[in-house]
Formats: structure tokens, sequence, C-alpha cells
């Protein structure tokens, strides 16, 4: 079972497209010189690498392992070792001493049975005009759904 929101990340994923298109075609006008080629060829690079993560963004509830894609890492934790799925608390006032741009954002809080946390962020589309209401709902049916497996495997 996948839970990632293919449209929601194709809605990203195509203003980054138009932008990677017009840095492609500034370096391959014949009258850019080579060091403007490879000023362009950076910020290009870059805008692929964050389309493919932001591709892979997804949460995969496997037989034997739930598999969590963030923009950074992957993990795979087996479901013997996870205690509960829920959803985050408010953002503690230490972590707005530390960030001020903190915001509560649409995760799951996947607490393992030796005490740590992960989070997995659900990628949503409030950004897009999605309803902040209907994303909750989801996010409450994701882990409704990921708790049933859990009960199943454990």
């Amino acid at each position: 079972m996948v839970f990632g929101r293919p449209v929601v990340k194709a809605l990203f994923d195509v203003p980054c497209a138009v932008f990677g298109i017009v840095l492609l075609s500034g370096i391959l006008v014949p009258s850019t010189t080579w060091w403007e080629k490879l000023l362009l060829s950076l910020p290009l690079a870059a805008l692929i690498v964050v389309m493919a993560r932001v591709g892979r963004l997804a949460v995969i509830a496997e037989p034997d392992q739930l598999v969590i894609r963030n923009i950074r890492n992957t993990h795979r934790i087996p479901w013997s070792e996870i205690e509960t799925i829920t959803e985050p608390g408010p953002i503690p006032v230490a972590v707005y001493q530390e960030n001020a741009l903190a915001r509560q954002n649409m995760t799951l809080q996947i607490v393992l049975r030796e005490g740590a946390v992960l989070s997995a962020t659900l990628y949503d589309g409030r950004m897009f005009g999605y309803r902040y209401q209907s994303a909750v709902r989801d996010r409450k049916r994701v882990i409704a759904q990921l708790n049933g497996l859990l009960a199943e495997h454990s």
C-alpha cells in the first residue's frame, strides 16, 4: 500500500520543470560562453535532484516493513519495531526559539518501541488551494489505515 499524493507532487514538479527548461535553453544557446553554461548547469542539476526526490516522497506499507521516503532520507522500519503511528502534537516553544519559521505541517509520527520518534511528511496541497480540513481528514484516514496494518503485522 502506497500513501503518496501524485497530483500534488506533479503540481510541484511542473513549475520546476518549466524553470528547468528555461535553464536548459540558456545552456543550449550557441552564444553562451563556457562559464555561463557552467553557472546555468549547477542550478539545473540541483533542480533535477530536488524534483527526483519530491517524486519519490511516499509512505509505503510493505508486508514486512514500513518504508518512509522523505526529501533527504529513506527509512525502512520493520513492523515489529513500531509502537504506534500518530499525529504530531503542537510545536513546542523550544522549536520556535531555534527556528522562527517553524510551522505545523502534514506529518505522521512513527513512535518506535525503543522510544525514538520518526517524522514522515505527507506531501499536502495547501499551497495549491487544497483545503486544510480535507488534508487533516486525509491524514487521519492514513493514520487509521497504517495502524490497522500495524495491528495485523504485530
